[in-house]
């Protein structure tokens, strides 16, 4: 369920609760409020507390939008990180990188310290 349809099922319960609440005090206008009403009053709202809390999975559905945001923006700082790189390189060491990814040579290590180099650049300027 997509967080817009989550909203629409929250605001028609808790607008529920709202009319509910209203006929309940409109039902009273005439007589003495009593402890009845007060219960049933403190019922409608905690039902409806619970029922949002229900819906949204007590915070989880928030959570798990929070992480794939995250994860999206790590995603595309990785990807800036390694076009700053790629930028940076000279014509011969394009050549050479592109004859390494042909053949498949690539050492992870070597790249990671590229990357962690450049990363300590950034920070440094």
């Amino acid at each position: 369920m997509t967080s817009k349809n989550l909203s629409e099922i929250t605001m028609t319960i808790w607008g529920a609760m709202g009319i509910a609440l209203a006929a309940l005090f409109i039902s009273t206008s005439g007589q003495v409020f009593t402890v009845f009403h007060m219960i049933t009053a403190i019922l409608l709202v905690l039902g409806a507390v619970a029922a949002t809390g229900f819906i949204w999975q007590w915070g989880g559905v928030m959570s798990q939008q929070t992480k794939s945001l995250d994860d999206t923006f790590s995603e595309k700082a990785k990807r800036e990180r390694i076009e700053q790189v790629l930028r940076n390189l000279s014509n011969a060491e394009l050549v050479a990188l592109k004859k390494r990814l042909a053949n498949n040579e690539i050492d992870d290590d070597l790249l990671d310290f590229y990357l962690d180099q450049e990363e300590a650049e950034r920070s440094t300027s």
